[in-house]
């Protein structure tokens, strides 16, 4: 961008409410307030076009000012700042902190700014690279736009007597944070964050220190890293901070590749520390700064309040009023102990977590009021650690019990763990999921499998080995034998088939449970149930069916639901069985079906196409055709919500589906209109049309008319060929009222498609909706089809309305065959 033209927009996008015409000898950039005596400078700035050195540009500036004598003309009012911007930054410093340099003795202003390679321009920024460093303020207009427009409105103020920097919020610390990452993690001098990793040290501990350490007397003790002033005004950090057997203060030194210059650039803009209302917010949210990969691993998420204290009265429900009083409560995946908060019986109460950062955190807050006792609060690896001191076959120690002996003895008496109870939000990180494999062949089996109890249950867990929290729900079960175990957690191990052999072991009582959206815990993302469910494993009972409470994201209860621990057959290993090969090869293959996991999160990746997935994908021929538009019917007749998104598919509980020929036939046309049918007329043969060329006044012949074919019975099978009871192939469809209005509403979307004007445009004649849709709805940059609201034809928009409204309503219709059947359980 050329120089003008970057003053032009700057003046434009950031100093609109100001006078940016005026011009003072050759200073680039003039910011000011008109007044009725005389102008009030707020910046004077130089510009560069492209990236340059910001610093060099302030002191070109002043060479500029002093070379004119501008600080010395009555007539204009220093500025308030100084400046210098290029194409993707600006910076400001006080002009009270440069005056001082326009009173140099003996220094030659008469050298031309520009050239940076004057003794004179050396020597000021030698003596000005110090405050600069300092006092430079520093904003980059792509990431910053919002602290820089913040900044101006703050300080470009009459009554302006110091500068105003951007202050730290709760709501904006972790922005700055990813900001944080960007700017100054890079100039740490830490080899391998992977290996800081594995002894605990992450990022967020050493942004947390330059937060809230610069004042060692008001905070600091609680954070796991601290910033300290060296020599020379050079910083460093402080980890690993503890107190050796002898004494001794111990600590690790890190300091800066750079010499802090990309940490002083960085918080140049942000006014530190936060103000003191925050700093407990931030410490107790430093969750929010782990990356995803580490929370998962080490379950450092935060409940939200409404569902601990939700928790807590369900604790009460089932156990008693007085249940603090004779139950003991360990939670052994702690975090910052959130989960504990609003308990009081704290001689009762243990809490663990393997982070040694967090425990800190704990026992900081303990000092502060913190109802817990600080030697019950503990580092502790749930899924690595021994509960109890190992010792080898001659009575020699190998490994020493982290546990304080009060719990130890707890555990070791079957009593005494019948009235303790796992109060936990634990880690719910998965090896795999279905979409890794496929798209990127990768799985995180390290997260879920690098530790001993993974090791130790595999058999018992199966699939199931693949689930962090799995894995601590069968140590506590094994291991503290008759407990209550009270936890937060998916409900996967309720009714996935993955979980079919844990819970042939896990044997117990459900007493009271609720579910609650997912996303209202702020680090989770997706719309599915987070369930809180209270079992008593010192009783032996099948878990087949539970029946929790519904919340809504306000706490608003909405009735209950039921989940079923399924011994029947999933509708994928029902589905499966119509796929004939022998028979295949006496067909010719009219789509194809995405098979995707049988449950409503999945129900996306279920889709009718032409062209195959790396997905597997199901050929449909003539005599499955009726089977497989089941299956479609059934996977997105009802949508799917938070509530039931979990809810797995089934095989029906009996073949009476297969005379219900107005179900049958409302399958096949809502199949053939349904917006996941991606077939194709561009990627091959379309055998979905329902229409004659006629009826829609084509302008060309179909390449295939099998499905008109099919819809007035005239496909013909031999017996053995045919699959259901009753050969439906050779019998004309008699539709429903829905339905045949349906067929009419398509028909008419149908015929304004093929009365457009092709000339320039690609025609289509065996187009399908999908095409058509594509035709009059455009896709965007990314290549994603638009709403049908995007397209400028209101005509096309009023008939895809209607034909929409038209699904919706047999759906409703479908949904009631689907549980009546059997395909799903209510």
């Amino acid at each position: 961008m050329p120089e003008l033209e970057l003053i032009n927009n700057v003046a434009q996008d950031y100093f609109s409410d100001f006078d940016c015409t005026k011009a003072i000898d050759k200073i680039d950039f003039c910011v000011c307030l008109k007044g009725l005596w005389t102008d009030i400078n707020y910046l004077f700035a130089e510009a560069k076009k492209g990236s340059s050195n910001i610093n060099h540009s302030i002191i070109q500036l002043i060479l500029t000012i002093g070379k004119a004598k501008i600080h010395e003309n009555s007539q204009i009012l220093p500025p308030l700042f100084l400046g210098a911007f290029d194409c993707e930054k600006i910076a400001f410093v006080s002009y009270s902190d440069i005056l001082h340099i326009f009173s140099l003795n003996d220094f030659n202003w008469n050298v031309t700014p520009s050239n940076h390679n004057t003794k004179e321009f050396i020597e000021l920024d030698n003596l000005f690279s110090k405050t600069l460093k300092d006092k430079e303020i520093i904003f980059y207009f792509d990431k910053d736009k919002a602290y820089l427009k913040e900044f101006i409105k703050k300080n470009f103020i009459i009554e302006n007597k110091n500068i105003q920097k951007v202050q730290i919020t709760k709501n904006n610390f972790v922005h700055i944070y990813n900001r944080w990452l960007e700017s100054v993690k890079k100039s740490i001098s830490i080899t391998s964050w992977d290996r800081a990793k594995e002894r605990g040290i992450v990022e967020a501990d050493f942004y947390l220190a330059d937060l809230l350490s610069e004042n060692p007397k008001d905070i600091g003790s609680e954070l796991f890293a601290v910033l300290r002033s060296g020599d020379n005004y050079t910083r460093h950090y402080e980890v690993d901070r503890e107190v050796d057997e002898t004494g001794i203060f111990n600590n690790k030194i890190v300091e800066f590749k750079d010499n802090g210059l990309a940490h002083s650039e960085f918080w140049s803009s942000f006014e530190r520390p936060p103000k003191k209302e925050v700093w407990d917010t931030i410490i107790q949210r430093r969750d929010l700064l782990i990356s995803q990969d580490i929370r998962e691993r080490k379950g450092a998420f935060f409940t939200p309040q409404i569902w601990v204290s939700k928790s807590q009265e369900y604790l009460s429900s089932a156990l008693g009023e007085d249940y603090q009083e004779n139950y003991y409560i360990w939670d052994c995946a702690g975090g910052t102990g959130n989960l504990l908060v609003g308990l009081n019986e704290a001689r009762n109460i243990f809490c663990s977590t393997l982070d040694k950062a967090d425990i800190e955190i704990i026992k900081d807050r303990i000092k502060n009021g913190a109802n817990l006792l600080e030697r019950q609060v503990f580092e502790f690896d749930f899924l690595n650690d021994c509960f109890f001191d190992k010792v080898d076959s001659k009575g020699n120690l190998i490994k020493k019990s982290k546990l304080p002996q009060r719990l130890q003895e707890i555990l070791k008496n079957p009593q005494e763990r019948k009235r303790l109870i796992i109060y936990i939000n634990p880690p719910y990180a998965e090896a795999s999921s279905a979409t890794t494999p496929a798209k990127s062949g990768k799985n995180k089996a390290l997260v879920a499998r690098g530790n001993e109890i993974s090791q130790k249950y595999k058999d018992i867990l199966g699939k199931a080995n693949n689930e962090l929290f799995a894995q601590f729900f069968i140590r506590i079960y094994c291991e503290i034998e008759g407990c209550i175990l009270a936890s937060f957690s998916t409900l996967k191990y309720i009714n996935s088939q993955n979980f079919a052999k844990f819970r042939n072991t896990f044997k117990a009582r459900f007493l009271k449970g609720f579910m609650c959206p997912a996303n209202t815990f702020d680090n989770v993302k997706g719309s599915f149930p987070i369930g809180f469910l209270i079992w008593d494993t010192s009783k032996k009972e099948n878990l087949s069916k539970v029946s929790l409470d519904i919340y809504d994201e306000k706490k608003r209860f909405l009735g209950q639901k039921s989940f079923y621990s399924n011994t029947r057959e999933s509708i994928n290993k029902w589905i499966v069985k119509f796929n004939d090969k022998e028979l295949n090869k006496q067909f010719t293959p009219k789509g194809l079906i995405v098979s995707s996991p049988p449950d409503f999160q999945h129900n996306q990746q279920s889709a009718l196409l032409l062209k195959q997935q790396e997905r597997y994908c199901f050929e449909i021929y003539d005599y499955n055709f009726m089977y497989y538009l089941v299956y479609f019917s059934i996977r997105h007749a009802i949508p799917a919500t938070w509530i039931n998104d979990r809810d797995q598919f089934l095989a029906p509980s009996s073949s009476l589906y297969e005379s219900d020929f107005e179900f049958l036939g409302d399958c096949l046309i809502f199949s053939i209109f349904h917006s996941q049918n991606r077939i194709s007329a561009k990627e091959g043969v379309n055998h979905f049309i329902p229409f004659s060329e006629i009826e829609i006044a084509a302008k060309e012949g179909f390449r295939s008319d099998f499905l008109y074919k099919f819809i007035n019975g005239k496909i013909k099978l031999k017996a053995q060929q045919s699959l259901f009871n009753t050969n439906t192939l050779s019998k004309k469809l008699d539709f429903s009222t829905e339905s045949k209005e349906i067929l009419e509403s398509a028909k008419e979307i149908f015929k304004y498609y093929h009365a457009q004007d092709f000339t320039n445009k690609q025609y289509f004649s065996d187009a399908s909706l999908y095409d058509i849709k594509e035709f009059f709805q455009g896709r965007n940059a990314k290549g994603i089809m638009n709403v049908p609201s995007k397209s400028s034809d209101e005509y096309y928009k009023s008939l895809i309305a209607n034909l929409n409204y038209n699904l919706k309503t047999i759906a409703k219709k479908l949904e009631i065959k689907i549980y009546e059947y059997g395909f799903l359980q209510d």
